[in-house]
């Protein structure tokens, strides 16, 4: 793979699971990293890591759902980055308290709705609109979004969180309106769409769902994907051998599209 040695790198949402993983991978390949999240003190641990084992990295604390805290961490990142080659929109909620209380359509509770769009979908949004200026100013540079098979692919035996679901299609007309707009600066913009990942998140989640229990055993690889594996794919889409992809949907799954419960 092309190396990524000194490519300038904020990653948005970076404490926990893919985030971390990510970002301690990408530093140990030589990328400059920016470790900004809502949660602090872990996100203060993955930054200590990269920097003890020879890696360059700083910590910003932000939120997604406050727009002076992302303009914040774009604005600062990139100065202590001297510029910014790559943007990884990663961070969601998903706290029990809202993804908890994400129902179908027809139970959906508003707030839950906005909520989730707020830092879900204007999140993201909002770090692209800022980070395009150092894109541009840079000769250009990559966007990925991460999103999730719930935003174009709704065959699960669990009940649907629509809320959830109807952001992440939203983060897929992003990217495609990113990368058809600013194409021309030589900026790229993707979506990796997460299927059953090893996070601590759905982790929990499996051990309280017998159903999702069941219907994982289907997976046709016959396990869970593992933060590493997306951190790699990551990784290349952010260097030089992915200079001609852009506007596209890369889903991480284990097959799950194809799977009939």
């Amino acid at each position: 793979m092309a190396s990524i040695t000194g490519l300038r790198v904020i990653l948005a949402g970076a404490a926990t699971g893919v985030g971390a993983r990510t970002a301690k991978l990408l530093a140990s390949r030589g990328a400059k990293v920016v470790v900004a999240d809502v949660n602090i003190d872990a996100a203060m641990e993955v930054n200590a890591e990269i920097n003890s084992c020879g890696g360059s990295a700083t910590v910003i604390e932000f939120d997604l759902a406050d727009e002076a805290s992302i303009k914040n961490l774009i604005e600062k990142g990139s100065e202590w980055l001297g510029g910014l080659d790559s943007l990884l929109n990663i961070g969601a909620d998903l706290s029990p308290t809202n993804l908890g209380n994400d129902r179908a359509v027809g139970e959906m509770d508003a707030e839950v709705w906005h909520r989730t769009f707020l830092v879900n979908t204007t999140g993201y949004a909002l770090t692209t609109k800022y980070a395009l200026p150092h894109l541009k100013s840079g000769g250009g540079g990559t966007i990925i979004n991460i999103s999730s098979m719930g935003g174009h692919y709704m065959g699960t035996p669990e009940p649907q969180r629509v809320a959830y679901a109807a952001s992440k299609a939203a983060v897929h007309a992003l990217t495609r309106h990113t990368a058809t707009t600013y194409g021309g600066d030589n900026i790229r913009s993707n979506t990796v769409a997460l299927g059953p990942i090893a996070t601590p998140t759905l982790l929990k989640n499996i051990e309280a769902s017998p159903k999702m229990q069941e219907a994982l055993k289907k997976v046709p690889l016959q396990r869970l994907g593992k933060p590493e594996e997306v951190a790699a794919l990551l990784a290349f889409m952010i260097s030089s051998d992915a200079a001609y992809i852009t506007g596209d949907i890369w889903s991480i799954n284990g097959g799950t599209h194809v799977m009939t419960y």
